[in-house]
C-alpha cells in the first residue's frame, strides 16, 4: 500500500473511532516517508498521532510522538515547530509538568508572534495562562487577558467563553469571588447564545458553587437545578443525578417557602432521568 493509501485509511480509521488501528496506520505512513526522506511530512504524521492520543486521555504517550515531531521540524527550521511546541505545553500542562509546559509554551509564543500568526498567538497565551495558574496566578491573568482580546479580535467565541471560565476559576482561587462571578456569568451568556448545553451546565455548576461559598444557598440550589436540566438535556443522566444530590444537599439550608419548590423540581427531574421521553419539547 502506497502513502497516498495509507493517509486515506488512517483518516478513515480515526473517523470511526478506531484509535489503535488509526494510530498503527498513522505509524506506517510516518516510516514510509521517513524512508523516502520526506522529513517534515513524517513530522506531521507524528503530530497526528499524538493529537489522537491527547483526544483519548493517553497524553503519556501522546508525548512521544509530539517530541518526535517537534525535533524534525526543529531540525528543518520549520515554522511548524510553533505547532509541535505548543502542543507539547498543553500535554505537559495535562501531565502536571509546568516547568517544561511553559518552556514549550513560550517557544511556539514567540514563533506565533514572528510569523504574526494571531489564532496561534491567541492559543499560546490561553496555554501558557494555564501552565502558570498554579505558579503565579497575577501572570496567568496577563495571559488570559491576552488572549481574550485576540480572540475577541477574531470573533472566536468558543476561545472567548474559555477564557472566561479560566479567569472565573482563577479569581475564585484567590478569594476575588466578585470578578469570578462576573467572568462566569460572561461564559454563561456566550454558552446560551451558541446553544452549547453542555458548556452551559459546567458553567451554571461554577456559578452554583460560587454561591454556596458565599452562603447564598437558595441561589446555590436553582443553579445546581438548572445544571442538571441542561445536563439531562445533553443526556448526560449521571451529571444529572450528581447536582441534584448537591441541590438535596442544600435544602436543609433553603428557606422553608423553597424547600417544597426545590422538592418538586428535583422529582421532575428524576422522572425525566428516569423517563427520558419527558424531556423532549422542553423549553430551552
Amino acid at each position: 500500500m502506497g502513502i497516498k493509501e495509507e493517509i486515506e485509511k488512517a483518516i478513515s480509521l480515526r473517523e470511526q473511532g478506531k484509535l489503535e488501528d488509526a494510530l498503527e496506520a498513522y505509524l506506517n505512513v510516518a516510516k514510509l516517508l521517513e524512508k523516502e526522506g520526506h522529513i517534515l511530512d513524517a513530522a506531521n504524521a507524528y503530530l497526528e498521532m499524538g493529537l489522537l492520543l491527547n483526544e483519548s486521555g493517553d497524553d503519556e504517550k501522546a508525548l512521544n510522538w509530539h517530541i518526535k515531531a517537534f525535533r524534525f521540524f526543529e531540525e528543518k527550521n520549520d515554522e511548524r515547530m510553533a505547532d509541535a511546541a505548543y502542543n507539547l505545553c498543553v500535554t505537559f500542562v495535562n501531565l502536571g509538568n509546568y516547568k517544561d509546559a511553559l518552556d514549550y509554551g513560550s517557544i511556539s509564543l514567540q514563533i506565533y508572534k514572528k510569523l504574526k500568526n494571531d489564532d496561534g498567538l491567541a492559543d499560546a497565551y490561553y496555554a501558557l495562562a494555564l501552565a502558570q495558574m498554579d505558579n503565579s496566578p497575577e501572570e496567568s491573568i496577563d495571559y488570559l487577558n491576552k488572549a481574550l482580546k485576540i480572540y475577541t479580535k477574531l470573533k472566536n467565541k468558543e476561545g472567548v467563553s474559555s477564557v472566561h471560565i479560566e479567569l472565573g476559576n482563577i479569581f475564585l482561587t484567590i478569594d476575588n469571588l466578585e470578578d469570578a462571578m462576573k467572568h462566569f456569568k460572561k461564559a454563561l451568556s456566550l454558552y446560551k447564545t451558541a446553544e452549547d448545553k453542555e458548556g452551559m451546565a459546567s458553567t451554571l455548576v461554577n456559578i452554583a458553587e460560587l454561591h454556596e461559598i458565599n452562603e447564598k444557598y437558595r441561589d446555590a440550589a436553582l443553579n445546581f437545578l438548572k445544571a442538571a436540566e441542561q445536563f439531562i438535556e445533553c443526556d448526560l443522566p449521571d451529571l444529572a443525578e450528581e447536582f441534584m444530590a448537591r441541590t438535596e444537599s442544600l435544602i436543609s439550608e433553603l428557606p422553608k417557602s423553597t424547600r417544597r419548590t426545590v422538592r418538586k423540581k428535583i422529582e421532575a427531574l428524576n422522572d425525566k432521568v428516569k423517563y427520558p421521553s419527558l424531556s423532549e419539547g422542553t423549553s430551552r
